[in-house]
C-alpha cells in the first residue's frame, strides 16, 4: 500500500491545469506565492506551488502544520483573505504572517469527495493593493483591462475543467456566487470610490 499524501501529490501533478491556475492566482491577487496543499489533521504539505518570492518551498515540501492558517481553515471551512496584514485586526498579531514575514494571504478550502483536501493559497511579503480594474484610470487601462479579460476567459476554462474533474471522480463542484460569497470573509468592494 502506498502513501496516500504521495499519492495527492502525484493526483495534483497529473492536473494540467494546476501550473495555470497558480499563475492565474498569482497575477490577479499581486501576490507573488500560490500553491495547492494538501492539510491533513498532522500535516501541511505542498502539492503544487508557484513562487516568485523565494519561499523556498517546492511540490512535495512540508510545512508544520500550527505554524501555519491551514488547521483553522480545515475546522473552520472558511475562506481566509488578509489584504494588509498590519491593517487586520484580526491577523496582525497572529503568528503565522510573523513567522514567514508576510503582509498578505488568501487560502481558500479544497474538497475533494465530500473531504477536506488542503487549501488553494496566496501569499506575499507586500500588502496585497488589489481594486476592481474597471475603476483603473491611468494611461495603461485599455491592455491592463484587455489582459484580465483575457486572463479571466483562460481561468473560466481551468475551473470548468477542475469543476468537472472533480465531479467525475466523486466530489461537488461548489461554484455558485452564492457559495462564494457565503464562504469570503472578504468586506463588499467599496461603490463610493
Amino acid at each position: 500500500m502506498g502513501d496516500p499524501v504521495a499519492d495527492d501529490i502525484a493526483a495534483v501533478a497529473r492536473i494540467d491545469a494546476v501550473p495555470k491556475i497558480l499563475e492565474v492566482v498569482c497575477r490577479l491577487t499581486g501576490m507573488r506565492f500560490a500553491a495547492v496543499a494538501r492539510v491533513t489533521p498532522e500535516r501541511w504539505i505542498a502539492c503544487a506551488v508557484r513562487d516568485e518570492i523565494e519561499f523556498g518551498l517546492v511540490a512535495g515540501g512540508e510545512l508544520e502544520l500550527a505554524s501555519t492558517i491551514c488547521a483553522e481553515i480545515r475546522q473552520s471551512g472558511q475562506a481566509v483573505v488578509i489584504d494588509h496584514v498590519a491593517k487586520s485586526v484580526a491577523f496582525r498579531d497572529h503568528h503565522t504572517p510573523r513567522q514567514y514575514g508576510l503582509q498578505s494571504y488568501i487560502s481558500t478550502p479544497i474538497y475533494h469527495r465530500g473531504e477536506f483536501f488542503g487549501t488553494l493559497c496566496a501569499i506575499d511579503p507586500a500588502p496585497a493593493n488589489k481594486k476592481a480594474h474597471w475603476n483603473q484610470r491611468r494611461p495603461q487601462f485599455i491592455a491592463v483591462h484587455l489582459m484580465l479579460d483575457t486572463l479571466r476567459a483562460d481561468l473560466d476554462g481551468y475551473v470548468d475543467t477542475m469543476a468537472e474533474r472533480a465531479t467525475a471522480l466523486g466530489g461537488v463542484a461548489l461554484g455558485t456566487l452564492q457559495t462564494t460569497a457565503k464562504a469570503s470573509k472578504r468586506t463588499a468592494y467599496p461603490t463610493n470610490i
